[in-house]
């Protein structure tokens, strides 16, 4: 919860922030009014203000481009599945090829996956003050 001061009266603003790899949605709500809802490319922000948030920006951009990297490895593991699907076309080059690009993928995928855990929702606080 984050405090507004609004001519000496404290009114509740409460912030919610869905931290992505391409974006940050920042849901609000000032007092018993309706939610709003903003949706900021990470390409849009300019300066963060905050370490944490600089932190969190450099690494959710390039976790996006290593997710991706490591879906499309996925499909020539597939392609080596189809291959080996027929006992007559099946060798242990296949199984070992499909066994390497799987392995691969994985370990790409979890590598980005915990470092964007780390920079970005492990390093922002859980609540921030501010005054107005």
């Amino acid at each position: 919860v984050v405090n507004k001061n609004v001519s000496d009266a404290e009114v509740p603003l409460e912030v919610t922030l869905h931290i992505g790899l391409s974006a940050v949605v920042q849901e609000s709500k000032f007092d018993d009014s309706a939610d709003t809802s903003q949706t900021i490319k990470w390409d849009d922000v300019d300066t963060c203000g905050a370490d944490y948030c600089q932190d969190c920006k450099d690494t959710a951009t390039g976790t996006a481009s290593t997710a991706i990297i490591a879906c499309v490895t996925k499909f020539p593991a597939g392609g080596l599945m189809v291959k080996r699907r027929v006992p007559r076309t099946d060798c242990y080059f296949f199984k070992f090829m499909s066994m390497v690009s799987t392995f691969m993928g994985l370990i790409t995928l979890v590598s980005s996956l915990l470092s964007f855990s780390d920079d970005c929702w492990t390093s922002f606080p859980d609540s921030i003050e501010i005054v107005v």
